[in-house]
């Protein structure tokens, strides 16, 4: 099963909403030729029992003048249609997990298509499963 994935998008397919009822978007860091900004699911959702999603965006230089701006969208796919991480997800519930997402992307202020998130790039992913442990063992035994 895969747990935590990352979509990398271009900035241009992302389009950020202007209201007081959407979350600004925070300055992380800056550098040399980088700047990152966050936007991440507020207490309020959380306490709502919403899904964790993580939003970073950056631009940096790769040479003069030129620059490449994105968004990279974190998010638990378990926990954003189960609400846990122990209810494992199907392949057939692709399209859920894609409307769900964009769904919570908009109530962050911001707008993506379906498409864009269909063919996002992944540019890293958690694979778990689940696995039922017994006769007293524990996660950490078991790991150690």
């Amino acid at each position: 099963m895969i747990d935590t994935v990352i979509l990398a998008i271009p900035r241009e397919k992302i389009k950020t909403i202007r209201d007081i009822r959407f979350p600004e978007w925070q300055l992380h860091s800056s550098g040399k030729g980088f700047t990152k900004w966050v936007k991440n699911t507020t207490k309020e959702e959380l306490d709502r029992g919403l899904s964790y999603i993580k939003l970073t965006g950056f631009q940096r230089t790769t040479g003069k003048n030129c620059f490449v701006k994105g968004v990279n969208i974190e998010f638990s796919v378990a926990k954003l249609i189960k609400q846990n991480n122990l209810n494992e997800v199907k392949e057939q519930e692709f399209h859920l997990v894609i409307n769900t997402l964009q769904k919570r992307v908009l109530d962050m202020g911001e707008i993506i298509s379906l498409r864009d998130l269909e063919y996002a790039t992944v540019s890293a992913f958690h694979p778990s499963k689940n696995i039922v442990l017994s006769d007293g063992y524990t996660a950490s035994s078991i790991t150690k």
